[in-house]
């Protein structure tokens, strides 16, 4: 089983960069960053018309890429922060082994991610983070291995991806049994389970928690994640929209992630300044 302090020595003394390159449009530039095992790794660099004041990773769906959260990295970056989006590599899950390293693989671009954010980023900044779906799952992991975030925002994150893949009657998860053999599937659980959001999230006691949940979500049994997102995360904030699916696709579910992102990082810079 691999778990946080694995990755986080896996990590230990690796290079940081982070190459900026063309205009994609106004304030977004293409860029790379050095990933896990000397790969390069794709973003969107999202920069305020000003200083930075503060800095936030936003992580896409499975379904998507690294643009899906565009328009969020756009209003926070109106309010000064400086986003970072990564794009993250397919899953590879033909074996179990393919499937702990594709998760693991994840985990390390995204710390790497930060640390090239924080690298061209005025000293001392907050730093937030943004997922969904996916990018929500991992969002604990990166947070307890990373060590350093203020605040983070996870939209319909599956607590436990490996029981999800397991045990679910959803299609997703009946066809992933079904084309890659339910022991491979175990295997994987089994190898991942110190990685699960509800795993580590609480083992990064510096980080304010926002969770995001639709009451349409045909993925995950609404009541049931918001019991365990409440046993792990007692002081989290926790919202769900009565009205929304899988992708949380409505205006309001934006609006409120970023309003309480740009809060908690306008406040932590606050709090650091005065001190």
């Amino acid at each position: 089983m691999v778990t946080v302090a694995d990755v986080r020595e896996r990590l230990r003394d690796r290079p940081v960069d982070l190459e900026v390159g063309q205009h994609r449009a106004d304030l977004v530039r293409e860029a790379r960053f050095r990933g896990p095992g000397g790969s390069r790794a794709d973003a969107l660099l999202v920069e305020p018309n000003g200083e930075a004041t503060a800095a936030a990773l936003l992580v896409h769906p499975a379904s998507g890429d690294r643009t899906s959260l565009l328009p969020d990295a756009l209003d926070l970056a109106a309010h000064g922060v400086r986003c970072l989006l990564p794009q993250l590599a397919p899953e590879r899950v033909h074996d179990a082994e393919a499937g702990v390293a594709s998760r693991v693989g994840w985990i390390e671009t995204l710390c790497l991610g930060l640390a090239a954010l924080r690298a061209c980023s005025p000293d001392g900044v907050p730093v937030g983070y943004v997922g969904q779906n996916l990018g929500g799952t991992l969002a604990g992991a990166v947070a307890a291995v990373d060590g350093g975030l203020v605040a983070a925002v996870t939209a319909a994150a599956l607590p436990d991806m490996g029981e999800f893949f397991a045990s679910s009657p959803h299609p997703v998860a009946e066809d992933r049994r079904t084309r890659h053999g339910l022991a491979t599937v175990l295997v994987v659980r089994e190898g991942t389970a110190a990685l699960e959001l509800v795993a580590t999230a609480g083992a990064a006691p510096g980080t304010r928690w926002f969770l995001q949940l639709g009451g349409r979500d045909d993925w995950l049994p609404t009541d049931e994640t918001v019991e365990a997102y409440r046993r792990r995360l007692p002081d989290a904030e926790i919202a769900v929209y009565p009205t929304a699916g899988h992708g949380l696709a409505i205006p309001e579910a934006r609006t409120d992630r970023v309003g309480w992102l740009r809060r908690h990082l306008a406040a932590s810079a606050t709090a650091r300044s005065s001190s």
